[in-house]
């Protein structure tokens, strides 16, 4: 793995937040900015939805994130291609769902994805990581190993309780296993003209520097292209390419990646 490897994790304690429709189009994004880039998707979520878009339905085995997090696989015979040449992909399995008790008592156990990616012998511009919500020992090996954390954020009350969670469950991980973690900032999805989401964006900005954070100036429009995007199991990118949350993905990648 590159020194300056870029490793995004997408990570909110709450569901229905984009997390893995920002993970797709991001990657994706990345890749039409940078055309030399090369771009390692990671799903760390037990119910694959990132996986599944990706490549597909694949059978569950342990050439995936489990079989990495439990060193029954090396992760360089884990990593398949995706129609993008630029895009690789650790798929999840939904074997996922049971490492919290099956690394319960092993020493170490929060460490096994950042020890994983210092084996790539291919070279990685971007890692992106799409994650669960619940705090796991899978949640926490990404965190673990990552540079920066994007937070994707519905603009409606229900996000505020999750961004409440996020400071204790970050301080811990900075104390414990990754001092050099960045909370870079909160990407705001779902986002209409409507006088109630100005109001919860106003509100959000203001719990942003409460924890020492930043709002994105790039907004995820809402759009039907995204559930159907979804539905069909494409990236938004190769669904709408030119639609409005498209082009928004990529003016976030833009910020994101300073281009």
């Amino acid at each position: 793995m590159k020194k300056e490897t870029k490793i995004f994790v997408v990570y909110v304690p709450k569901g229905g937040a984009i997390k893995t429709t920002t993970v797709m189009a991001l990657s994706q994004a990345i890749s039409i900015l940078k055309p030399k880039a090369s771009i390692l998707v990671v799903d760390a979520d037990f119910q694959k939805n990132t996986t599944v878009t990706l490549v597909g339905k694949i059978e569950d085995n342990d050439y995936s994130t489990y079989g990495v997090i439990t060193r029954k696989v090396d992760i360089n015979d884990s990593i398949i291609s995706t129609d993008n040449p630029q895009i690789d992909l650790l798929p999840a399995s939904i074997s996922l769902a049971g490492v919290d008790i099956e690394l319960q008592n092993e020493i170490g156990k929060d460490f096994r994805l950042k020890e994983a990616f210092t084996k790539i012998k291919k070279d990685y511009d971007y890692i992106i990581v799409d994650t669960s919500v619940l705090m796991s020992t899978m949640v926490v090996n990404a965190l673990t190993s990552a540079t920066d954390l994007i937070v994707p954020a519905r603009p409606d009350a229900f996000t505020l309780d999750g961004l409440d969670m996020l400071p204790e469950s970050l301080n811990e991980i900075k104390q414990y296993t990754n001092p050099n973690l960045q909370l870079t900032g909160i990407l705001i999805g779902y986002m209409n003209d409507t006088i109630l989401a100005r109001d919860m964006v106003t509100r959000i900005e203001e719990k942003a520097q409460e924890i020492g954070t930043k709002v994105f100036k790039s907004k995820i429009r809402t759009g039907v292209v995204v559930p159907e995007a979804q539905a069909l199991q494409q990236s938004l990118f190769e669904y709408a390419r030119h639609s409005k949350p498209a082009e928004n993905y990529l003016e976030f990648a833009k910020e994101l990646i300073g281009e």
